[in-house]
């Protein structure tokens, strides 16, 4: 018991291989595993998409039975293939499980998902209705994860009429934050002010996921009102939803207020920015040919070094292209999207 507390903790951390290390070392003082070490183990090698190890863990199982009366070991080990794009093994240690419940068949649609094959992952959801398994929220959140990834309006409006049918929509803010990524991500921005005004409790992950489909779709003015709105009901901001209002500024170059959040998030809500934020302060002020007031953005990253080389080669800024050119290659010599933009700029 005390082994497996110990290695939990390294895998809840994202430590794989540290909680591999315990593991070959708890192997080495002749301690047995159990179905929770496995099962750690299992989620630690698809942190890290170890698949030889996720393989070894398999053999074990197998030969001490232990598939065949945990279901919880079972989702782990698809997890794993799945997380390892070894699909073929995830679904054949699905179809061996002598029983599968809603989060057996989540891990294998989300694995489907995260690897953007979301018409597996549809196929997978009917076949889990079809053998009269009644999905719970964790299937419905990534089947729309999967309309929301290709765009598929009708399959997400079949979801939502399932969800609202079953009062998981009311119930579950998970669910309903993800029916508006997907309405918004299809461009059905009506449908996803509609569905987030009708929650009985909003988080900042829904408002956030509104105002960031606002500003994907260009509407600066309702990425705003949305943000203002928020603020009225005293609803404390968070990185992300600066990094979509930054985005916002960004495409409309509206530098004034981009340089006023960028301020705003540091001082009144006391949030660090991270690379993402100065990588948006760049290319806004980039694009707008503010190259001097872009400087004072720059860090030592390739994204947000790029951006600026980027418009560098754009508004034909031969000096400072070969700047940043230089401070890319000091961190990364194998850039080859620098090297394409500076061959541009000397052209």
């Amino acid at each position: 018991m005390s082994w497996n507390v110990l290695i939990a903790g390294y895998v809840e951390h994202g430590l794989g291989d540290q909680a591999i290390k315990f593991f070959r070392q708890m192997d080495y003082e002749g301690i047995i595993s159990d179905d929770i070490t496995y099962t750690c183990i299992l989620n630690a090698c698809a942190t890290i998409m170890s698949l030889d190890i996720g393989k070894e863990i398999y053999a074990r199982v197998s030969k001490q039975g232990l598939l065949k009366e945990n279901v919880v070991l079972g989702t782990a080990l698809i997890n794993m293939y799945a997380k390892c794009l070894a699909f073929e093994r995830a679904c054949k240690v699905f179809d061996e499980l002598p029983e599968r419940d809603t989060v057996t068949w989540s891990a294998l649609i989300a694995g489907y998902v995260e690897n953007g094959l979301s018409d597996q992952a549809f196929e997978c959801f009917k076949r889990m209705e079809d053998e009269g398994v009644s999905p719970d929220a964790l299937p419905y959140v990534s089947t729309l994860k999967a309309c929301a990834g290709i765009g598929s309006l009708e399959v997400g409006e079949e979801l939502h009429a399932k969800v609202s049918e079953q009062g998981i929509l009311k119930k579950n803010i998970v669910v309903a934050t993800a029916l508006i990524d997907m309405y918004a991500k299809c461009g059905a921005l009506q449908r996803a002010g509609k569905v987030f005004d009708g929650l009985p409790q909003r988080d900042i992950v829904s408002w956030n996921v509104l105002i960031a489909g606002y500003a994907q779709a260009g509407q600066v003015d309702m990425v705003f009102s949305t943000f203002r709105r928020m603020r009225i009901e005293c609803i404390q901001p968070n990185l992300v939803t600066f990094l979509a209002l930054l985005n916002a500024c960004c495409h409309s170059a509206l530098l004034n207020q981009g340089e006023q959040l960028f301020h705003e998030m540091i001082v009144l809500y006391n949030l660090k920015p991270i690379i993402e934020h100065y990588t948006c302060m760049v290319d806004l002020f980039s694009r707008a040919g503010e190259f001097e007031k872009a400087k004072h953005y720059l860090v030592d990253d390739v994204s947000t070094l790029l951006a600026f080389l980027g418009a560098c080669h754009k508004l034909e800024n031969f000096d400072l292209g070969r700047l940043a050119f230089k401070k890319i290659v000091q961190l990364d010599e194998k850039c080859a999207a620098a090297y394409v933009c500076m061959a541009n700029i000397y052209a």
